[in-house]
C-alpha cells in the first residue's frame, strides 16, 4: 500500500485535493472513483454533456478531457522521476489545454472510454512501482514533488472536479 503523504510533503495547493480523499489504499481508491465517474457520466445525454452552466465555464466534456489531460501530465511526471530523470519539468497551463483540445467534437462515451484507458494505465504504473521508486522525487514548476504523493494528487483532482459536476450540473 502507498502511503498517503502528509501535510508539507508536498506543495500546499495540492492539498485541496488530497484533503478529500479518505485514509483507504489509493490505488483501490483510483479504481473506485473510475466506476463513479462512469456512473455519472451515465447521468448525462450528449446534449447535457455539451452544456455550460455558466458563461465561461467548462462543459462536462471538457471537465472530463481536462481530468484525462491532467492525470496524464501526473503520470508522466511520477514516470519520469521513478526513473530518475533529473530534469526539470514545467507546469502546464489548464485553460490552454482545454483550449486546444477537440474535446467538443467527440463523445461522451469516447472521453470516458479514454479515461478508463488512461486510469488503468496509472494504476498499473504505480502499483508496480517499488518502495525505492515511489519515494525518488523531482522539480516540476520549481517545486519537489514525491512519486508516491503522484496517485493522490490525481485521485484527488479528479474527485475535486467529480464533486463540482454533481454540484453545477444537478
Amino acid at each position: 500500500m502507498i502511503a498517503k503523504p502528509q501535510a508539507g510533503e508536498y506543495p500546499h495547493y495540492f492539498q485541496r485535493y488530497t484533503n478529500l480523499l479518505p485514509d483507504e489504499d489509493i490505488l483501490k481508491i483510483m479504481d473506485d472513483y473510475l466506476w463513479q465517474m462512469q456512473q455519472l457520466s451515465n447521468r448525462f445525454s450528449e446534449e447535457a454533456a455539451s452544456h455550460r452552466y455558466a458563461e465561461g465555464k467548462w462543459c462536462v466534456k471538457e471537465i472530463l478531457g481536462h481530468i484525462i489531460d491532467t492525470e496524464r501530465v501526473f503520470a508522466y511526471r511520477g514516470l519520469c522521476f521513478s526513473r530518475n530523470h533529473n530534469v526539470k519539468l514545467p507546469s502546464f497551463d489548464q485553460d490552454e489545454y482545454v483550449e486546444n483540445a477537440n474535446f467538443m467534437q467527440r463523445t461522451l462515451i469516447d472521453l470516458m472510454d479514454e479515461f478508463e484507458y488512461v486510469r488503468n494505465s496509472s494504476i498499473s504504473l504505480f502499483k508496480n512501482m517499488n518502495a525505492e521508486l515511489l519515494e525518488r522525487t523531482g522539480i516540476v514548476s520549481g517545486y519537489e514533488l514525491i512519486v508516491r504523493v503522484i496517485p493522490f494528487i490525481i485521485a484527488g483532482h479528479e474527485l475535486h472536479h467529480r464533486l463540482a459536476i454533481e454540484k453545477q450540473f444537478f
